[in-house]
């Protein structure tokens, strides 16, 4: 708090301000549960004071949402359990969607395919693809192929990092390629001195 007060004094003064706004409202659902009070607090008063980030953002928001239903429910039933309490309907399960599949194949198609060429459908969660996965992973031609596939992404990285350097007209770094054949060999050469 030290450092956010010199850093930040306005901030902390708004804070300070909806908390005490809060605690309000919270004292006039709750009258007589201090306990409740101090928990829901902005600010953790045991031991050194904090302000407590989860519980700002959770009175500054219409909706309280997990990444997944089983986040949602830890947070409404453990982590943040008074607010819940408190803002029933502010709490809610709303996923984007996005399947660890279908990020996979826009994110890393090359992963994707090879994956799905090795356990099929990549991403699929049956036991027969996870007990295809551990046996992938003891064959040595499957690990080369994973060793390809990111290494071609690697590439691609650096191309794309790279792009705005080449445009600029700066010399093209170069970008090692891995594997035996470019593994050079050094020879340390030791300089004698003469006595």
């Amino acid at each position: 708090m030290p450092l956010f007060a010199r850093l930040l004094p306005r901030h902390l003064e708004i804070i300070y301000e909806i908390n005490r706004r809060f605690l309000d409202e919270v004292r006039v659902r709750y009258p007589a549960d201090d306990g409740r009070v101090a928990r829901m607090s902005l600010i953790d008063e045991h031991g050194e004071r904090f302000v407590r980030m989860a519980h700002l953002a959770t009175v500054g928001s219409h909706a309280v949402n997990g990444v997944a239903a089983l986040h949602s429910e830890l947070l409404r039933r453990d982590v943040l359990r008074d607010f819940a309490e408190f803002e029933p309907e502010k709490f809610c399960n709303v996923t984007n969607g996005v399947t660890p599949r279908r990020f996979l194949r826009v994110a890393n198609p090359r992963l994707a395919a090879l994956l799905t060429e090795t356990v099929g459908d990549a991403g699929s969660r049956t036991s027969s693809s996870c007990a295809a996965s551990r046996r992938a992973a003891d064959d040595a031609g499957f690990r080369a192929a994973w060793r390809e596939v990111k290494l071609a992404a690697k590439r691609d990285l650096a191309g794309v990092i790279l792009a705005p350097r080449r445009r600029r007209g700066r010399p093209r770094l170069a970008v090692r390629r891995a594997g035996p054949s470019a593994s050079t060999s050094t020879s340390a050469s030791t300089s004698t001195r003469s006595t």
